[in-house]
């Protein structure tokens, strides 16, 4: 899927992983629901758009931190990749380091409700999970078809990403000088 130079795999794949698992995904969820929402007075771009771009980093944040457990080199492209983050929160919503720590760590944690839960035991969970979501942005949204798609959403950006990590070959997160 990706290739990369032997040069710096680390660096190079937390460049990629930030264009296109975050800043790419980004424009087109914001265009998608801002479509959706172009009636709502309450939708306002800005604050959903930070709160997308909080999530999609949550959920590369979960999906290393869980193949850091299989794989220890993937530090290296971590290392690589917070600045990435820090440095466009700072940039687009002036949120500090510390801030922007907090509250990917929150949203980290809220999306792995979502992604661990067992559907078969918790079975609103996706809709209230979506629900709670879009009222962080202002959103109130009550239609189960809207809330089960924004939910699935979020759920196949995980799955399409530790899928993703599951098949690069372990020189990838490797860090040569």
């Amino acid at each position: 899927m990706f290739r990369f130079s032997s040069r710096k795999p680390a660096q190079e794949l937390a460049n990629v992983l930030f264009t296109t698992c975050i800043l790419d995904d980004l424009d087109s969820i914001v265009e998608k629901w801002q479509k959706h929402y172009s009636n709502t007075a309450a939708f306002e771009k800005n604050i959903f758009e930070r709160h997308v771009f909080v999530y999609l980093a949550a959920n590369l944040a979960v999906g290393l931190t869980e193949e850091h457990s299989r794989r220890p080199t993937i530090v290296n492209v971590i290392s690589h990749l917070k600045p990435l983050i820090n440095n466009e929160l700072r940039r687009r919503w002036g949120i500090s380091e510390g801030e922007a720590y907090d509250v990917i760590e929150t949203a980290s944690l809220d999306l792995a409700k979502l992604v661990c839960a067992n559907s078969e035991l918790d079975r609103g969970l996706a809709f209230d999970w979506a629900m709670q979501w879009l009222a962080r942005t202002g959103i109130e949204e009550f239609n189960p078809i809207t809330l089960f798609k924004f939910s699935y959403y979020w759920k196949n950006q995980y799955i399409f990403f530790a899928k993703l990590l599951s098949e690069l070959p372990n020189d990838q997160f490797t860090d040569h000088s």
